[in-house]
């Protein structure tokens, strides 16, 4: 799954990688609970749920990227810790 870094995209000093709509879908896949996307819309929701007992809802924005030179829409989910992977 392809991810991108735009430079100032960080959450608590963690980077916040920014997924193309096909991307999304893919973590959307894996994690079917958690994260809903919506492909006739662009909507992505996320369930978050810190384990303290409050569950909550949130829309994740499109934010428009330049990936090769073109400009796409590309979600970024805030709030959780992401590791790169080899």
């Amino acid at each position: 799954m392809r991810g991108f870094r735009p430079p100032l995209t960080r959450w608590n000093d963690w980077i916040t990688p920014q997924f193309t709509a096909e991307g999304i879908a893919m973590v959307a896949a894996v994690m079917p609970d958690v994260v809903f996307y919506d492909k006739a819309s662009g909507r992505v929701s996320v369930v978050d749920d810190p384990g303290e007992g409050d569950v909550g809802v949130f829309e994740v924005k499109a934010v428009d990227t330049f990936v090769d030179g073109k400009q796409i829409p590309t979600y970024g989910i805030e709030n959780w810790c992401w590791e790169l992977s080899e």
